[in-house]
């Protein structure tokens, strides 16, 4: 059902004519008859303009109360719940901070436990950012999921399934490109009911999108420290160097890494063993910085300092190893990896 939470989205169903298809045939009927019953025989008799003035209203008054009842009925919550809202706050700490992770003596990120045989980290010389969510922000799709009759919420499941289809060709040992596996994912979420057109429409809003908050100032700080930037991105290289284009984040990255080189969807370790390679630094050089705990799990396992921002998860999942790093967004993880001890 097509929903709506913004004025501006309600214009836009308007105005595409999804409001129009349901009032205009009620228009119609009921203008139809009163202009019947209080002008026919004016009609008949040779109507003037202000008849047809009158007549216009008849079709008019009906067609506005028909498209607010229609819109009426498919308005949501601006701010509604999600599927990816945090759980309610049970601990009585900042809202802003729930679920971050706090241990039983109040400390908000307690150090992260390490293994034996892992090396303590110090200051990288490259950081590699994951970008879709990390630095780009898909919120904008909202709009988009709306006008092809989806609800706009809807655009966060869709994105965790895509990340699931990638990962899962990956384990079964092939691969699809992001285009592709963005698309198929789409056409599942919407039932197998949109059309090539609305994918399209849907997809063409990458083009579009814009940096998330905390980039611009997290990478300055890195290059500011004297740490070079890189992305490495389930996405393709080139729609990745378009965006950074488009924010000005390019003046920032010194390179592109798309998984497509080695086609395979992050963790596994071979993606990260081909980002170092393509950096020509070891391991323990290198950072990845995050706000999916999977993705900091993965270049863990591969030896890199890892850095996770909670803006987006909130919680770290225990299932996977502890970033060495873990702020509330990008800066504070920016400098906190600028803070680590130079290396030996």
């Amino acid at each position: 059902m097509t929903t709506w939470s913004r004025p501006s989205q309600a214009v836009g169903l308007f105005v595409r004519g999804r409001t129009a298809r349901t009032a205009a045939p009620v228009a119609l009927v009921v203008g139809t008859i009163l202009s019947a019953v209080n002008q026919g025989d004016v009609l008949l008799a040779g109507a003037g303009p202000g008849t047809w003035v009158r007549v216009a209203v008849n079709y008019l008054v009906p067609f506005c109360v028909a498209s607010l009842g229609f819109l009426s009925a498919r308005r949501v919550p601006a701010d509604g719940a999600t599927e990816r809202d945090p759980v309610p706050n049970r601990s009585g700490d900042d809202p802003g901070r729930r679920g971050c992770g706090q241990d039983p003596g109040g400390n908000l990120y307690p150090p992260a436990p390490r293994r034996k045989d892992s090396p303590v980290p110090h200051r990288p010389h490259t950081v590699a950012f994951d970008v879709v969510e990390t630095l780009i922000s898909l919120e904008p799709l909202h709009d988009r999921f709306v006008d092809v009759g989806l609800p706009g919420p809807a655009w966060q499941r869709w994105f965790d399934r895509m990340l699931r289809d990638g990962m899962a060709l990956t384990l079964a040992g092939d691969y699809a490109p992001f285009p592709e596996v963005a698309a198929s994912a789409l056409r599942v979420i919407g039932g197998g009911r949109l059309s090539d057109d609305d994918v399209a429409h849907v997809l063409d809003g990458f083009a579009t999108l814009p940096a998330q908050p905390d980039a611009e100032q997290a990478m300055q700080v890195l290059t500011e420290a004297g740490i070079s930037v890189t992305c490495l991105t389930n996405g393709a290289r080139e729609s990745t160097e378009a965006f950074l284009g488009r924010s000005g984040l390019d003046r920032f990255v010194d390179q592109v890494i798309s998984v497509a080189e080695v086609r395979m969807w992050k963790p596994p370790r071979a993606v990260y063993d081909h980002a170092l390679a393509r950096i020509g630094r070891p391991a323990a050089d290198v950072a990845l910085v995050a706000v999916h705990a999977f993705d900091c799990h993965g270049a863990h396992a591969a030896g890199l300092t890892t850095g996770w921002a909670a803006r987006l998860e909130r919680h770290y999942a225990e299932i996977f190893t502890r970033a060495d790093v873990i702020g509330d967004d990008l800066v504070d993880v920016a400098r906190a990896l600028a803070a680590l001890p130079a290396p030996a």
